[in-house]
């Protein structure tokens, strides 16, 4: 008898201290007041965008007609446009694309993703001019657009005085954590949910049935 009583009352102290966890992350029909950060366990899915915009005293005669090359691992991804090289040994490709990968926590930061990127000249038999690998998990908490300079390693015997260079623009945007779909708390602004993250400074939601309905009704009004 003094068993099952105990055992009641665990279970009455349990539901009242759901009931207070409850009222505590609760607050109207916003967002909780904490959001809990992101643990470096956790596998996030990140879609990183990125632009080639353009490269700059590339080693090649005014005229040539160049296009870069992507790809993750050994298979090959995407291509751009062919552009000519300037008179001023600039080339313009604006070339946008990009990628969904997952992404895990390390004791430095994160694991490695890497972008491999190839410049190839189109007349000469789709030679090799010169490449660039990114470790696209470096700008994993980039959600506003950065522009970086990337230095050519080039395979020729000119030089210049002035390096070779891609510019390149990169953004990210976190879509999942673990199984999780998340949007950003911005986005879903007003809508009732106690599930919350902070990850790089920004504040998510995890996207429930209930949230979905509820943004749904909401843009049919």
């Amino acid at each position: 008898k003094n068993k099952k009583n105990f055992i009641i009352k665990a279970r009455a102290l349990c539901q009242i201290k759901t009931l207070n966890m409850s009222s505590m992350l609760k607050k109207g029909k916003g967002f909780s007041k904490k959001f809990r950060p992101v643990s470096k366990k956790e596998r996030l899915k990140i879609k990183f965008l990125i632009t080639i915009r353009n490269g700059v005293n590339i080693p090649v005669k005014t005229g040539s007609k160049l296009y870069v090359e992507w790809k993750r691992g050994m298979k090959l991804n995407g291509v751009s446009p062919t552009k000519e090289m300037n008179k001023d040994k600039t080339i313009d490709w604006d070339y946008s694309f990009s990628i969904i990968s997952s992404v895990y926590g390390s004791e430095n930061g994160y694991e490695e993703k890497s972008l491999h990127l190839a410049i190839k000249n189109k007349k000469k038999l789709k030679k090799k001019i010169g490449k660039i690998r990114i470790d696209l998990a470096k700008y994993s908490e980039n959600s506003l657009p950065v522009d970086v300079s990337l230095p050519l390693i080039v395979h020729s015997k000119k030089s210049s005085k002035k390096g070779p260079e891609l510019n390149i623009t990169i953004q990210s945007q976190l879509i999942k954590i673990g199984n999780q779909k998340i949007v950003s708390a911005e986005e879903a602004k007003g809508f009732s949910s106690t599930q919350t993250k902070k990850f790089a400074g920004n504040n998510y939601i995890i996207v429930t049935d209930d949230t979905m309905s509820e943004m749904s009704y909401s843009e049919a009004s």
